[in-house]
């Protein structure tokens, strides 16, 4: 049986050429990685530098979004993700994972590592 989560699984690049891998564990959760332009995934200083790997992620069926923890959860940075079957903003209109980045009001020690996620611009599908 196909659920919405299944939209969000595959593999995902941007512009910049971030590559975002989703995997599925069930139908609400997954786990996501996230890999730099160059190959290796981010190194996240404020979570003693561990690798931006099987993060958990978590689908929302009543709005239709992912959320990855890049942090601990319900503390320090969030993944917001938004699955468009064709993004306007994108040259061909293709399918993609469009991002935001949202972090805890209490964190805010973390706005010095913004950039490590680039500048979120939306993910197209390079594999499902």
């Amino acid at each position: 049986m196909a659920f919405d989560i299944d939209r969000y699984i595959g593999l995902w690049r941007n512009a910049e050429g971030f590559l975002l891998e989703i995997k599925k564990i069930d139908e609400q959760r997954a786990s996501a990685s996230l890999y730099s332009p160059v190959g290796p995934p981010i190194d996240r200083p404020y979570f003693e530098d561990k690798p931006s790997v099987d993060m958990p992620a978590t689908y929302d069926d009543y709005l239709g979004t992912m959320t990855v923890q890049l942090w601990r959860e319900k503390s320090g940075f969030t993944f917001e993700l938004l699955h468009e079957p064709a993004h306007k903003l994108d040259e061909f209109q293709r399918e993609a994972l469009v991002p935001g980045l949202s972090r805890y009001e209490e964190d805010s020690f973390l706005d010095q590592y913004r950039d490590l996620f680039g500048r979120l611009q939306h993910y197209t599908r390079c594999a499902p």
